[in-house]
């Protein structure tokens, strides 16, 4: 509570007397928070601060705001006086602690620049605050310049930093605070119920099940600390925008070492049923879930896939560029130990295809990042496996140089349109041996030697598989089939080019020397003996593949031109282009041969 003193000197709802906003410099808005979780209504504030060196008289003062115009709220009652020092909560009628509780206070969430104004009882304007950006409706600052603070995200209070620092530019002024302060001073430690550093964490999530979502997902919570927590007040958020409320505790308490497994209506053996539980599956951007403490600060927050376009900030108190992978339908994500928590979403998170929703996790390897020397590659692949797909598509990379190179935190994506979302990510202590080979595949294909759920585009109208490293720099591409490329996917140039093959049912698109990378369709061939974990150059020339001369529709249908990278080449011989139109059915005698070959030995691969 600030030390703000009271009294009713008239009861005529006017101020018997006041100062004016020129006879009070130093008196200014310190803080506000205009974009609570959930639904702003009723929980919106402003903190005002006495710099001036005085006490001050705010009968009669009001604060307007708005997103194109400026609306005043309630006047401040007669006899609101505010100490030199002091703090003023000024808030709706759900804000814990208000000084005063006023009507018409609303403040923007700026998706343009909005504005908040401390006016005296005069109708002087005593300070005046612009946030958001741009600045569409030309508001003007205290010193006639129209620069602004940032935009507010979820449950994050701007203010000034000290307190009542004002050189008139909301630009140098206004900054996103750590943690909100009302009526307390904006560097003043955190008043928290048990929140940050409580040990309370976020330990395995099921965002996305197998089949429907609806009443199957999950949150499983873990007591990593000392001291037993009173829940009470306490709130899990998750949201794919925006955070959202979806459970508050009425009681309860959690003790140290202990787990809490909240869930659907379908999920077996949950402590808390949720039945509003809506975890985003994190498919195009980065979606998030928070532990909440009772006072509004995160104990622990999750920000998971890629890329982060909502700004969700994490337990650093920054926006976040670390990122816990997407994990895939049936994944789960959790904890490589549990408990373990660096405030690092992509060190501390693994997806887990053998979720143990209220039990220990399994313990695995955390991720340590070593960022591409330019010596992997994606080097074949099987998109559209004959029959089902499920299960059984893989991508081989390869290994250029002759020592090992961790891959750990390394993705893949999966492009049909973009190269947006993160599809598989490996997790901690995945090594490729130097030349050696690295097959990740879907839980039936037996040479996988990291196993994930995935789905690949079968190529229509071109789609790409892109390889990053764990800083998420673009490692390598690879472009197939139907030509023209009319979602317009780029190469490792950053070029829109037309497929490198177009492999059909049960085929791979194979590099044509392991690892020989000239990022151009030369570099590929559409094979019908696929070599998961050895090396594509086969040196048992009994058997010939079937589809030798096949490059992919339209690829070998006219010579290259002079000046091309292929010009001066091999020219083709097939009439059609290579757009093989005969049946792919390889003969019996020879089916059998390339399942026993199929089934050879793997060469030296890391393991997971």
């Amino acid at each position: 509570m600030s030390p703000l003193v009271l009294a009713l000197l008239a009861t005529d709802g006017r101020a018997a007397s006041c100062d004016a906003a020129s006879a009070s410099a130093g008196v200014v808005i310190n803080e506000f928070l205009a974009n609570p979780a959930s639904s702003d209504t009723g929980k919106e504030w402003v903190e005002v601060f006495n710099g001036s060196g005085h006490a001050v008289d705010l009968s009669g003062w009001t604060i307007a705001a708005g997103t194109s115009s400026l609306s005043p709220c309630t006047p401040f009652p007669p006899g609101t006086t505010l100490p030199d020092g002091g703090f003023l909560l000024v808030g709706q009628d759900q804000v814990p602690g208000a000084d005063l509780v006023v009507t018409g206070l609303s403040l923007g969430n700026a998706s343009n620049s909005d504005a908040v104004q401390l006016r005296d009882c005069l109708g002087g304007v005593a300070d005046t605050i612009i946030y958001g950006d741009p600045n569409t409706d030309g508001w003007v600052g205290d010193a006639g310049d129209d620069t602004f603070g940032p935009v507010p995200k979820d449950d994050v209070s701007l203010g000034r930093m000290p307190d009542g620092h004002d050189t008139n530019t909301n630009a140098a002024d206004i900054v996103a605070l750590p943690y909100t302060t009302p009526g307390r001073a904006n560097d003043a430690p955190p008043d928290t119920c048990g929140g940050p550093g409580s040990g309370l964490v976020l330990n395995e999530v099921l965002p996305n099940p197998e089949g429907s979502d609806d009443g199957f997902e999950w949150v499983e919570l873990y007591h990593a600390g000392s001291e037993t927590i009173d829940l009470t007040g306490w709130t899990l958020r998750m949201g794919t925008s925006s955070l959202s409320t979806k459970y508050t505790w009425d009681a309860g308490s959690i003790a140290p070492g202990e787990r809490l497994l909240m869930g659907g209506i379908e999920v077996p053996n949950a402590d808390i049923v949720v039945e509003s539980l809506s975890l985003g599956n994190a498919t195009s951007s980065s979606d998030i879930v928070a532990v909440v403490d009772c006072l509004g600060f995160p104990s622990d927050t999750l920000v998971y896939g890629t890329p982060n376009d909502d700004a969700f900030v994490d337990d650093t108190g920054e926006i976040a560029t670390r990122l816990a992978p997407a994990p895939g339908e049936g994944s789960a994500l959790q904890r490589a130990m549990d408990g373990l928590d660096t405030d690092d979403n992509a060190a501390d998170w693994v997806t887990t295809t053998n979720p143990s929703p209220g039990a220990p996790n399994p313990e695995v390897e955390p991720v340590v990042c070593e960022p591409s020397g330019g010596s992997v590659r994606i080097n074949e692949f099987v998109s559209d496996p004959e029959g089902s797909d499920e299960g059984l598509e893989w991508v081989e990379l390869y290994n250029t140089s002759a020592d090992p190179v961790s891959v750990s935190g390394w993705a893949l994506s999966f492009g049909t349109s973009d190269y947006d979302s993160l599809d598989v990510v490996l997790g901690g202590g995945v090594t490729i041996p130097g030349h050696g080979f690295l097959v990740i595949g879907g839980e039936d294909v037996e040479e996988a030697d990291i196993v994930a759920a995935f789905s690949i585009g079968n190529g229509t109208e071109t789609d790409g598989i892109r390889l990053f490293d764990c800083e998420h720099t673009s490692v390598d591409t690879v472009l197939y089939g139907d030509s023209p490329n009319l979602d317009l996917l780029t190469d490792d140039h950053g070029e829109v080019v037309e497929p490198y093959g177009d492999p059909g049912s049960a085929e791979a698109l194979a590099r044509i020397e392991d690892g020989v990378d000239t990022d151009t369709a030369g570099d590929w061939k559409v094979v019908g003996i696929t070599t998961p974990g050895e090396s594509n150059v086969r040196e048992l020339g009994t058997i010939e593949d079937p589809l030798d001369g096949h490059r992919g529709c339209g690829q070998n249908k006219n010579p290259p031109a002079e000046g091309t990278a292929n010009a001066g080449g091999p020219q083709p011989s097939d009439p059609n282009g290579g757009c093989d139109t005969s049946s792919r059915t390889v003969p019996a005698l020879l089916s059998l041969l390339v399942a026993g070959f199929a089934r050879r030995r793997r060469g030296a691969a890391a393991r997971q």
